[in-house]
C-alpha cells in the first residue's frame, strides 16, 4: 500500500514538473517568437526581442487651405477639393528637391501651380509713362482780361508819350507796363505769352466767352503737390467734357500758375484747348488726362507686389517649380508697372498671378507642423 502511494506521488510530481516547463516554453514563444523544435530554451531565450513599429496617424490636409487637417481622406469643407494625405506631399517635395535649384525658397509642383493659376513674367527695361488723371473748368476769368487790358493800355500809354521828351512821364510809363507785366506773371501767364500779347495789342475774348471768331479755348487744370513734378510747359493733354460722351478736346498746357495754393495744396496748369466748334463754354467743368514720358527703367508689373504696408514682397520663380520670395525696393509707379531699385536684376522671373496663394503655399509646412489639433478626430 505505501509502494503504491510512493509511485502515484512520483508520477504526478513529474507530470506537474513537465507540464509547467511545457506550458512556460508555449507561454515563452507566443511572446518571444519563439517556434518549437529549435535548439533548446536557453538558445531561444538569447534572441533579441523584436518591438513591433509603432503606427502613426496619417494627416489630410487641402491644398488651397493648408489650417484644415484631418485624420481620414475625404473632401474639404471649404472648397471641395480633395484632401491630400501629408506623408505624400513631402515625398514629392523631397524628390524635387533633388533637382537643381533645391535648397532655395520652396517647392510647388507643377500640377498645384495649374491649379492656382500661377503666371510669371520677366523683369525688363520698359518705358514707361505716367498718367495724371484730373478735373478742369474751362476758363471765365474777367480778372485776366481785365490785366490784359491793362497791360495793353499800359503799353499804348508808353509809345505815346515816348517822344514828349518829359523824362518824368516816360519813367512813369514804363513803370506802368511792368506794374501790369508782373500782373500777368502773377495770373500765370509766362514772359512768351506776355510778348505775344505786347505784339498783338489784343486781350483773349476767349477768357469771358466762347465765340466762332476763336478756334480755341483755355482750361485751368488742378494739379496737386504730388504731381507737380509730372507736369512740363508745352506738355499735350486731353480734355473731356460729360456734355460730349466720346469726343476728346486736344490741348498743350501753356502756363503754370507761379504761386502754390495752400488751401488746395494745388496750382493751376493752364492749357490752350482746340474749341473751333465753340462747344466749351467758360465755367463748364471738364476731365483732364495729361501724360509723361519717364524713360526706360527696370521694372515688374504692379500684380507682382505683395504690399504690407513696411515691405513689398515678389515671389521669385527659380528652377523646377521652386519660388522664393524676395524684398524690393521700388521708384516710380505707373498705372500698370513699378520700377524696380533694388532686389532684382534683369532677366528675373516673378510670379504675376496666384502669388497670394504662393504666398499661402509658403506657409503650408509650418502650418501642417504647428497644428495643434486634427479636424474630424
Amino acid at each position: 500500500m505505501t509502494r503504491k502511494i510512493v509511485i502515484i506521488s512520483t508520477f504526478l510530481f513529474l507530470i506537474t514538473i513537465y507540464g509547467l516547463r511545457f506550458t512556460g516554453y508555449e507561454i515563452y514563444a507566443q511572446h518571444e517568437g519563439h517556434q518549437p523544435g529549435g535548439s533548446g530554451l536557453a538558445k531561444e531565450e538569447t534572441k533579441t526581442k523584436v518591438k513591433k513599429p509603432v503606427s502613426k496617424k496619417a494627416i489630410y490636409y487641402c491644398p488651397m487651405h493648408p489650417s484644415y487637417i484631418s485624420d481620414k481622406p475625404g473632401d474639404c469643407p471649404i472648397c471641395n477639393m480633395k484632401l491630400v494625405k501629408k506623408e505624400e506631399a513631402q515625398a514629392v517635395e523631397k524628390e524635387a528637391g533633388a533637382s537643381e535649384g533645391a535648397g532655395e525658397g520652396f517647392y510647388v509642383s507643377l500640377e498645384k501651380q495649374q491649379l492656382i493659376g500661377v503666371k510669371t513674367d520677366k523683369v525688363i527695361y520698359r518705358p514707361l509713362s505716367k498718367i495724371i488723371r484730373t478735373v478742369g473748368r474751362v476758363a471765365f476769368d474777367p480778372e485776366l482780361y481785365k490785366a490784359q487790358q491793362e497791360y495793353i493800355e499800359a503799353l499804348k500809354t508808353k509809345e505815346s508819350v515816348k517822344e514828349s521828351g518829359q523824362e518824368t512821364v516816360i519813367k512813369r510809363a514804363e513803370a506802368l507796363v511792368e506794374a501790369a507785366k508782373l500782373k500777368l506773371k502773377l495770373q500765370g501767364l509766362d514772359i512768351t505769352q506776355i510778348e505775344e500779347l505786347q505784339e498783338t495789342k489784343e486781350n483773349d475774348q476767349s477768357l469771358l466767352i466762347s465765340s466762332l471768331e476763336s478756334d480755341s479755348t483755355w482750361v485751368y487744370a488742378t494739379i496737386y503737390e504730388y504731381e507737380l513734378e509730372w507736369i512740363k510747359l508745352g506738355q499735350e493733354a486731353v480734355v473731356i467734357a460729360a456734355s460730349y460722351p466720346g469726343k476728346e478736346f486736344k490741348g498743350t498746357i501753356v502756363a503754370i500758375d507761379p504761386v502754390f495754393n495752400a488751401m488746395t495744396r494745388s496750382v493751376r496748369a493752364r492749357i490752350k484747348v482746340d474749341n473751333q466748334d465753340s462747344l466749351l463754354k467758360p465755367d463748364m467743368y471738364v476731365d483732364v488726362q495729361m501724360s509723361s514720358d519717364l524713360g526706360a527703367h527696370l521694372s515688374v508689373p504692379k500684380e507682382a507686389i505683395l504690399d504690407s504696408g513696411l515691405r513689398k514682397i515678389v515671389f521669385l520663380s527659380l528652377n523646377d517649380g521652386h519660388f522664393k520670395p524676395v524684398e524690393l525696393k521700388t521708384g516710380i509707379s505707373t498705372e500698370e508697372y513699378i520700377q524696380v531699385l533694388e532686389g532684382l536684376k534683369e532677366g528675373d522671373t516673378v510670379v504675376i498671378s496666384g502669388n497670394f496663394l504662393i504666398d499661402s503655399e509658403s506657409k503650408l509646412k509650418s502650418a501642417l507642423e504647428g497644428a495643434g489639433h486634427q479636424h474630424g478626430q
